[in-house]
């Protein structure tokens, strides 16, 4: 059996063991699943519910911006980090939603009991029921951290040079889109780079309609 296939199989037997899924006969909802790379050779299996986020309303529940977040973060002598263990699974979906979340796979159809990564407003009914931690990814007593893409220290923010890296290895854009994507990612750390709208001056040209050098 294919490795990507044995892990969904992995996966959805272990989730229904747990006693996230349920078996569905018939739905109105039906998505696919995805496996998303992680670190160290890692996949994540996903669903993609993209038809079903267009069809939902929006949680205006506020969330926390990144910038502030990490600002308030930094320059203090230790930190600890805590990160909850399957905390979007300890939520129970309503029972009327269930059914909306129903997958397929080769072994059978399926929907979740429990809430999921993926969904509209997962994000923001999380930040109201923060549960159960996960020791192996929680971090005590630190002098700097990982935190949303910077390292936090005393000292205040610096930039991941993980990110930096990656960054740097990008392959060059060819289209509009790609040249929309890499301003997107130079904007996530601007303020680490002083008059950036002056260097990225001659990116910016690129996007002016019927530039032939895109």
């Amino acid at each position: 059996m294919r490795p990507d296939l044995l892990k969904i199989k992995e996966e959805v037997k272990k989730q229904f063991n747990a006693g996230f899924l349920k078996v569905v006969k018939y739905s109105e909802w039906v998505a696919n699943i995805v496996l998303i790379p992680k670190k160290y050779g890692k996949l994540l299996m996903c669903v993609d519910y993209r038809d079903l986020n267009k069809a939902s309303s929006k949680d205006n529940f506020p969330l926390p911006h990144i910038d502030t977040l990490v600002d308030k973060t930094a320059g203090y002598l230790l930190f600890s980090f805590m990160n909850s263990f399957s905390g979007y699974n300890k939520i129970k979906m309503h029972p009327e939603d269930m059914d909306k979340t129903t997958f397929v796979t080769m072994w059978g159809t399926f929907c979740y009991k429990v809430m999921l990564f993926g969904l509209k407003n997962a994000g923001v009914t999380y930040q109201r029921a923060m549960l159960k931690l996960n020791p192996a990814n929680c971090t005590f007593g630190a002098r700097s951290e990982k935190l949303l893409g910077f390292v936090v220290s005393e000292k205040g923010t610096e930039i991941d040079p993980d990110k930096v890296k990656a960054k740097q290895e990008l392959p060059l854009p060819h289209t509009q889109k790609e040249v929309r994507g890499f301003l997107g990612r130079l904007n996530y750390i601007a303020r680490f780079i002083s008059q950036l709208i002056e260097k990225c001056d001659p990116i910016f040209r690129l996007l002016k309609k019927h530039n032939p050098d895109v």
